[in-house]
């Protein structure tokens, strides 16, 4: 159950176009399309998220986003 006082809140930062919640990640992101090219390199998806600073599923999650091919 969520106060009313953070209710109201919520709704005037929705009025000034704020959303609540994490952002979303789409196969557009920086950091998919990178992992997607380090993939194409032949890494392995933990070095992939050494080098990016994900977790190892974290990885595979952005590999399965999209196609994978570069444009």
């Amino acid at each position: 159950m969520i106060s009313p006082v953070a209710v109201s809140g919520m709704a005037v930062a929705a009025a000034n176009g704020r959303k609540a919640g994490r952002r979303e990640v789409t196969a557009e992101s920086n950091a998919v399309k990178r992992a997607h090219e380090l993939r194409a390199l032949g890494l392995k998806p933990a070095d992939i998220g050494k080098m990016i600073g994900s977790s190892r599923a974290t990885v595979y999650r952005y590999l399965s986003m999209g196609s994978g091919e570069l444009a």
